[in-house]
């Protein structure tokens, strides 16, 4: 069975309406963690550096020691 034009219309609409719902979600993590640092005075690129230096040796069964909140100064 093939599909026709209107089919892939619609849902191309429907992944445009998922990504706008998708964003602003994206950006209040973002603030989320930009609010952390601030609390505790973390500075983000220090930090990003931080883990991408150490991302490449570190198993991944334990990823979640490289989140923020898990990082030593």
């Amino acid at each position: 069975m093939a599909l026709g034009y209107g089919n892939k219309n619609a849902t191309r609409n429907h992944n445009v309406n998922n990504w706008k719902q998708t964003l602003p979600k994206t950006f209040q993590c973002g603030i989320l963690y930009l609010k952390w640092y601030k609390k505790n005075d973390v500075n983000p690129f220090e930090l990003l550096k931080k883990v991408l230096e150490a991302i490449s040796e570190h198993k991944v069964s334990k990823l979640h020691e490289l989140l923020p909140q898990n990082l030593k100064p």
